[in-house]
């Protein structure tokens, strides 16, 4: 990588005054009191997620991975998503994401193996990648509407993306993986 571009007076924006809007047991949202470079005065929005991690994963059978169809209230409309979700109080990463695959996909996975960690939201990240055992009993969280599971290939996932049916960064890092790095 090459630096095309470099301003040396840069610095980061000066919070004077955290304002949290809001705190429950997901999110933290702020509305900061903030001093720019240039000594003006404003606000930015912000928030955190209320968790110590989170964890998604790539699920293969065969040549596909499993999609699932949620509902995500926040943006109002269906999401195509891999599994994920908020890191749970005494369960390690891999001990949530087994969890996860079981709660949204109804699969028990193996061979969980992790990939990489990436940031979201202010928390850790841990992608996982994993094959399928076997069928298990789907137990939804009942604060979650799935609405699909989806079994797809790699062609299936770039036409969902390119497609914009595909928009959580979770689950495109977690495609270019499985696209690029199928027969590790």
């Amino acid at each position: 990588m090459k630096i095309i571009y470099r301003n040396p007076t840069a610095q980061p924006i000066k919070t004077v005054n955290e304002i949290r809007l809001l705190s429950n047991k997901f999110v933290h949202v702020f509305n900061d009191h903030v001093q720019f470079r240039d000594g003006s005065k404003g606000h930015y929005f912000r928030y955190n997620w209320n968790c110590d991690y989170g964890t998604c994963c790539i699920v293969e059978e065969d040549e596909y991975i499993y999609l699932l169809e949620i509902y995500r209230y926040q943006e109002q409309s269906w999401s195509i998503e891999i599994p994920q979700g908020f890191g749970e109080d005494g369960l390690s990463p891999e001990e949530n994401m087994q969890k996860e695959c079981r709660e949204e996909l109804g699969l028990e996975t193996i061979n969980l193996k992790k990939i990489l960690t990436t940031s979201n939201g202010g928390i850790p990240v841990h992608l996982f990648k994993a094959t399928v055992d076997k069928q298990v009993e789907m137990k939804h969280e009942s604060g979650e509407s799935i609405r699909h599971i989806l079994k797809a290939n790699k062609e299936d996932c770039m036409n969902l993306i390119s497609s914009g049916r595909i928009s959580d960064p979770n689950t495109i890092i977690g495609i270019l993986y499985f696209i690029n790095n199928y027969n590790d």
